[in-house]
């Protein structure tokens, strides 16, 4: 494990920056990992698309008159009234439910002229269906009136299922190619966004190293220079002083060594002192002192 006490300045300043940068690298690596995970074409978005594929295989289509018009032929082989009637309200439901879901669509395809135009005209044969059913082809069979049903049956009413069918077909194909152009957009977004994530990750990274170095700068060589007057102070030389150019706490102890330094000039009254010369004396005076009697 990394000894932090036997780092000087730089190194701890060095390892401070080296681990904001890794850090900020590892997220972005993390995040680009995310967006291909989630994002379009990733694995998550296939399951979900693969979940709503079955879907749409497996359950019949509210705006498909698929299940009305199987309804329709079996009312029409139906001898049983209570069965007839019975019928006749799951076709009132499929035909509620494919209104709400017409209804839905109508508001959530207003912003796309060309589907919505699509969606219209694969309607149309739809409410037409709707419209036969509910005004003569379900009175005639509650009537027990068979001929004009199974005429209307064979006729107009397979006439519009066929055409509805046909609109949805090409309701499908222009929803699809909308798809299509909606995705491209998508990867297009998600490319240059992710350029300018990277972009503006490395932008970051350089703003970081860069402060760093200014910032490490700014305390050592101040530092560096302190030392060299202490050094020299160290020597004897008390004329060496520090140019002070900051407020911090760097420049504030820049100014506390030259105001000792000055203050032990003062004391000294000197330009030049060999501090072993100011020991001996002193070391002779304290033999010198007299002892005390007895």
């Amino acid at each position: 494990m990394l000894n932090l006490k036997s780092l000087g300045i730089k190194g701890k300043l060095i390892a401070l920056v080296s681990v904001a940068v890794a850090g900020f690298v590892g997220f972005g690596l993390v995040a680009y990992d995310t967006f291909g995970k989630i994002g379009i074409g990733g694995p998550y978005y296939a399951e979900i698309v693969e979940g709503k594929d079955i879907l749409s295989d497996v359950t019949p289509p509210p705006l498909y008159i698929t299940e009305p018009y199987l309804v329709m032929l079996r009312m029409a082989g139906e001898p049983d009234q209570t069965a007839l009637l019975a019928l006749v309200e799951q076709y009132q439901g499929l035909q509620k439910a494919y209104r709400e879901r017409y209804d839905h669509w109508k508001g959530q395809l207003a912003d796309a002229p060309d589907l919505l135009a699509a969606f219209e005209e694969a309607s149309a044969p739809a409410f037409e269906f709707f419209g036969v059913m509910d005004s003569a082809y379900v009175p005639a069979l509650l009537r027990d009136d068979r001929e004009p049903a199974y005429d209307m049956a064979r006729g107009v009413l397979t006439n519009s299922f066929e055409s509805q069918k046909a609109g949805a077909e090409a309701l499908t194909q222009a929803v699809a190619a909308h798809e299509a152009e909606v995705t491209a957009a998508a990867d297009r977004a998600r490319s240059s966004r992710t350029l300018f994530l990277m972009l503006g990750g490395l932008l970051a990274v350089g703003v970081i190293l860069s402060a760093g170095f200014a910032i490490g700068r700014g305390i050592l060589l101040p530092l560096g220079r302190t030392a060299e007057v202490l050094e020299s102070v160290a020597g004897g030389d008390l004329t060496a002083r520090l140019t002070i150019d900051s407020e911090d706490e760097v420049g504030r102890m820049g100014s506390a060594l030259n105001r000792t330094v000055e203050g032990i000039q003062t004391a000294l009254d000197a330009r030049h002192v060999d501090l072993a010369d100011v020991r001996r004396p002193r070391a002779r005076r304290g033999r010198a002192l007299p002892q005390p009697r007895p």
